[in-house]
This record gives structure tokens, C-alpha cells and sequence, in this order.
């Protein structure tokens, strides 16, 4: 009980920690609740059993704010439910970006660096459709890109994102993601993106019924995603967005992922 009640004391935060380059406006908090659905029929290299589904429902909650023109902040916290494991918290997490480069205020590019770190309840860990490598997670990460613009907003822009992960037991991972994305008229916005994730173990077998998470597994993923963005300025953005994975070792393979979240903007200054 002390446990849980300490797991909910920590800060809520940003929906799926930032990984654009651009920052908002100082002081402006940026407030993410999210839901998905998702399901994959089967583990590649699953054992006891070797057939092995689930649909999967997450809630993650995030609040986000630049604190300075150059350095931002994130806060998130996951709940989920699978067919493992009742509905209650997946973890919590805090992510600190510097913004190095700003293409907006005339360099070539953006680009940020900074790290995260991820709390995961040990009870998680023994299900396999939770992505974690241990309790305490830790990610050094960093991104890049360009807009274009016309007017007052962008157009057209795109940006990569890496990171490198490690935790407080298991083998280290790496992360990668691409993403470009058109705007227009600053009300429809639609992205194509690919996001891949791939653990540094070297185990390859998937022991399904004593899982004890992803650390020591040399698991591969890579997801393609289409999303469409409704902005209603002032009132927030609304974003409905599709996953699938076609590609995976030793992970869920061919998942499908239905996302709607909404970011609304406000100031307490």
C-alpha cells in the first residue's frame, strides 16, 4: 500500500514525452490526456505459449512547459490494462530537452538534447505487452529537424529523433524515429512517420508466463504511423492517429495501435 500510494504521489505529465525539436512559448503549459486501443495477434519467438494475443487499453496523462525560451520540461504517467493485468498505473516519467538550435529564430535547423527518466511498478514488468526494460529507466535523447514556412505558421516540416536507453538492470536499447508533416492553413495537420525500438540483449526466446520484462531481450520493432491534427487555436488540438508494426523480433508483432489524444494550452501567469 505504501508503494502505491507513493507511485500516484509522483508528478503527472506530457502525453508520450516530446520528441519534436520546437518548443513552445515560455511559460505556456501544455496539458496532454491520451487514450489508446490496441491489439497484436501474436509474440515473434513466444514460448509457454507459443500462440499468445491481447488487446491493450492505455491512458496517459501529461503536462509540459518550456521554463526558460531554451530548456523545456515533461511530466507523463500511463495507465493501462491488458490481458495480463487489471487497469492501474505503468509507469511515470519526467523529461528535461535544451534547446540548442532554432531554425524559427534563423539557424539552419533545430536541435535538442536532453534525457528522461521512467519509473515502472514491478508488477509490469511480468507483462510482456509492457515495453520496459526494469523499474528505473533512463534515456539520453536527442532530435533534429526543419519547417518551412508561409505567413505565420509552418507548412511543411520534418525531423529525426534518437535516443539510447539503459536501466538499472538489463542490457541497454536504442530508439529512432522519422516523421514528416504538412499543415495547412494552421488547422489541418496530417504526419507519416516510422518509429523503430531495438533492445541490446542477447536472449531471443520470449518466455511468455515468467516474463520478466524486455532487459536481457534482443527484441526488434519498427512501426509505421499516420496521424491527423485538428487545431482549434486557443482551444487546444485534437489528433487521432493510427500504428502498425510490421516488423518485430523477439516483441508483439503486426500490433495495431488507435490513438485520439488532446493538447490544450493555458497560462497561469
Amino acid at each position: 500500500m505504501k508503494k502505491l500510494f507513493f507511485f500516484f504521489l509522483l508528478p503527472i505529465g506530457l502525453f508520450s514525452l516530446e520528441k519534436k525539436p520546437w518548443f513552445h512559448n515560455t511559460w505556456e503549459f501544455q496539458f496532454y490526456p491520451g487514450y489508446s486501443y490496441s491489439y497484436y495477434p501474436s509474440v515473434d519467438n513466444g514460448t509457454n505459449p507459443s500462440s499468445y494475443s491481447s488487446h491493450n487499453q492505455l491512458l496517459k496523462l501529461g503536462l509540459g512547459v518550456a521554463v526558460l525560451p531554451k530548456l523545456d520540461v515533461e511530466y507523463e504517467m500511463e495507465f493501462a490494462k491488458t490481458r495480463k493485468l487489471v487497469f492501474g498505473g505503468r509507469s511515470v516519467a519526467v523529461q528535461c530537452r535544451y534547446q540548442f538550435l532554432d531554425d524559427i529564430s534563423g539557424d539552419f535547423v533545430s536541435f535538442c538534447m536532453g534525457g528522461n527518466i521512467r519509473y515502472v511498478p514491478p508488477r509490469n514488468l511480468s507483462d510482456v505487452s509492457s515495453p520496459y526494460h526494469s523499474n528505473w529507466n533512463a534515456e539520453i535523447v536527442s532530435s533534429m529537424g526543419r519547417e518551412w514556412a508561409r505567413s505565420y505558421y509552418w507548412c511543411f516540416r520534418m525531423f529525426g529523433f534518437a535516443s539510447f536507453g539503459f536501466a538499472n538492470h538489463g542490457y541497454p536499447w536504442i530508439r529512432a524515429l522519422f516523421s514528416m508533416a504538412a499543415n495547412f492553413h494552421d488547422k489541418h495537420r496530417f504526419e507519416l512517420y516510422s518509429d523503430g525500438y531495438f533492445g541490446l540483449g542477447n536472449e531471443t526466446t520470449v518466455n511468455i508466463d515468467h516474463f520478466r520484462s524486455y532487459q536481457d531481450i534482443a527484441h526488434r520493432s519498427v512501426d509505421i504511423g499516420i496521424s491527423y491534427r485538428r487545431n482549434f487555436d486557443m482551444w487546444g488540438i485534437l489528433s487521432l492517429s493510427y500504428e502498425f508494426r510490421p516488423y518485430a523480433e523477439s516483441y508483439p508483432i503486426y500490433e495495431s495501435i488507435l490513438t485520439a489524444s488532446y493538447r490544450l494550452p493555458f497560462s497561469i501567469f
